[in-house]
């Protein structure tokens, strides 16, 4: 399961087309629901159209990619090279080159969210060959509206006339 996130994760950070050659009735649902994540989708075919790049290879392993999103938001992989443990890698948005300010993350996988300052220090815990995904937005002004509504998708996630994101490394 581990290999498939980083996978799907991987394809939409380079926003590589999705093709899947399997039938979603047969598959497991942990693999089912890798696939059908409204999130990752979205972030893969995000309308700014701008492949993604890894901006950190670190000896410990860990690898960091970012991607720019319509709306001045992003999307950030923390992956792991290593097969030996669960890697806690210890940075902060500052040192991924976010500009001063506040930032909203998403992890895409699990969905919680929380706001981070761009000096504060924080752990991502990495399982061997796995990703830790989040969708980065700024809180000010976020007006949120939701991806599913009546289990149908619908449009971005933010709208942009009603949010306005400090730029973030372009």
């Amino acid at each position: 399961m581990e290999q498939s996130r980083s996978q799907m994760a991987l394809w939409a950070i380079m926003a590589a087309p999705l093709f899947m050659s399997n039938d979603l009735r047969t598959i497991s649902s942990g693999a089912q629901s890798i696939l059908q994540n409204k999130m990752i989708i979205s972030i893969n075919q995000d309308p700014l159209g701008i492949q993604g790049r890894r901006i950190l290879k670190e000896k410990v392993g860990i690898e960091v990619f970012w991607r720019p999103l319509s709306n001045n938001a992003s999307a950030l992989v923390f992956f792991s090279r290593r097969t030996d443990m669960p890697y806690r890698y210890k940075t902060s948005l500052s040192k991924l080159n976010y500009t001063t300010g506040s930032y909203k993350f998403t992890d895409v996988y699990t969905g919680k969210t929380d706001v981070l300052k761009d000096s504060t220090e924080f752990v991502v815990s990495v399982n061997p060959t796995g990703v830790v995904m989040w969708y980065v937005s700024a809180p000010g002004k976020l007006k949120y509206h939701p991806f599913i509504r009546g289990g149908k998708l619908h449009g971005p996630a933010y709208d942009a006339e009603e949010n306005t994101f400090p730029r973030v490394f372009l």
